[in-house]
C-alpha cells in the first residue's frame, strides 16, 4: 500500500510515496473496470516543473512516436494538481518512491501510469503501471533514451492485465519471467559496467550465458531502440550505493517485451550490477 509522506513546496504535485515491504518486485495491475476507464480516457503527459529537464525535452516527442492506446495531451505540473481529481482522466508522470524497510530511505524515480482520483492525492490514484527509471537525482540522460521502451511496455502491460485479470501485482512479474522464447534467436547486448567484473571476458561470460551476446556502448543501445531491433535484448539497470537496492530488468529493444525483473540489496559481494546468478536464472 502507498501513502502520502510529504508535498514539495517547489514542485506542486510532487510527493514521496512509500511502499510497504520489500519481499518481491511487483508491477501494479488494474481491475477490468479501471482498464475500461483508462481506455476511454485522455492520457495527460505531465511535464516536470523544472527549467531544465531532459525528460521534458524528450517525453512529448516520444509519446507522439510510441503511444497509441489513448488520446494524449501534455500538461504542466500546475495543471496536474487540478486535473488529477478527475477519475475519468489518466496520467503519465514521474514521481519518487522509497521502501519502508529500506533504512537508507533512498528515493527511486518511477514513471507512473495512473487514473485520477477525486481526492487529488496521487497516493490514492489507481496505478495501472509503474516502472523504475533511476535513483532520484541521477542524471536524466541515464534513462531518457529508454523512455520510448517504457511507454511501449506500459501499453503492453495494460493489455496483459486486461487479458489476465487473475494476476496480481506480484504474480504478473512471474508471468513475464516465465514467458517462453528462444534465446538463440535473440542477442543480449550488455555494457561491461552493467555486469560483474568476473564476466567481462567473453569466455567467462559464455560459461554462464551460452546464447548470443555482445558487449556494446550506450550509443549502440540507443540505436537498437531507435531501430526497433526486436532481435536484441537490453539491460535496464537502476544502480545505487551500499545497502541500497539494485533493480534489474531485461527488455526487448524493439517491442518492449519484459523477460526478467528482479532486485538485490547491494553489498561487497553483490555490487550494483547484473549478477552471474541473474544470467543463470534468465537463461534457465
Amino acid at each position: 500500500m502507498r501513502k502520502k509522506i510529504f508535498t514539495s513546496p517547489l514542485i506542486s504535485f510532487l510527493l514521496m510515496i512509500v511502499v510497504s515491504g520489500f519481499s518481491q518486485v511487483s508491477i501494479p495491475t488494474a481491475s477490468p473496470s479501471q482498464i475500461r476507464d483508462f481506455e476511454n480516457s485522455i492520457t495527460y503527459i505531465v511535464k516536470e516543473d523544472m527549467l531544465i529537464s531532459d525528460y521534458n525535452l524528450a517525453v512529448e516527442n516520444l509519446v507522439n512516436q510510441y503511444w497509441n492506446i489513448t488520446e494524449t495531451k501534455t500538461i504542466s505540473a500546475t495543471e496536474f494538481k487540478e486535473k488529477r481529481k478527475n477519475p475519468e482522466a489518466s496520467f503519465i508522470y514521474m514521481n519518487p518512491v522509497y521502501f519502508d524497510k529500506d533504512k537508507t530511505q533512498t528515493a527511486y524515480e518511477y514513471l507512473f501510469l495512473s487514473l485520477g482520483h477525486p481526492s487529488g492525492d496521487p497516493s490514492q490514484m489507481p496505478d495501472l503501471c509503474a516502472v523504475p527509471l533511476a535513483v532520484k537525482g541521477a542524471d536524466q540522460t541515464e534513462f531518457v533514451y529508454k523512455l520510448g521502451l517504457v511507454l511501449q511496455f506500459m501499453q503492453n502491460h495494460v493489455e496483459v492485465t486486461k487479458n489476465h485479470p487473475s494476476y496480481d501485482d506480484e504474480s504478473i512479474v512471474d508471468y513475464y519471467s516465465d514467458q517462453k522464447f528462444f534465446l538463440r534467436d535473440k542477442e543480449l547486448w550488455l555494457m561491461k559496467p552493467e555486469i560483474e567484473n568476473s564476466l567481462h571476458r567473453k569466455s567467462e561470460m559464455q560459461s554462464v550465458y551460452p546464447y548470443p551476446f555482445r558487449y556494446v556502448s550506450p550509443e549502440d543501445i540507443k540505436k537498437a531502440i531507435a531501430d526497433n531491433r526486436d532481435d536484441i535484448i537490453i539491460v535496464h539497470l537502476i544502480t545505487a550505493g551500499e545497502n541500497r537496492y539494485c533493480f534489474k530488468m531485461l527488455v526487448n529493444a524493439g517491442n518492449a517485451d519484459l523477460y526478467y525483473y528482479d532486485y538485490h540489496k547491494i553489498n561487497s559481494r553483490k555490487p550494483s550490477v547484473l549478477l552471474e546468478k541473474d544470467l543463470k536464472k534468465f537463461a534457465k
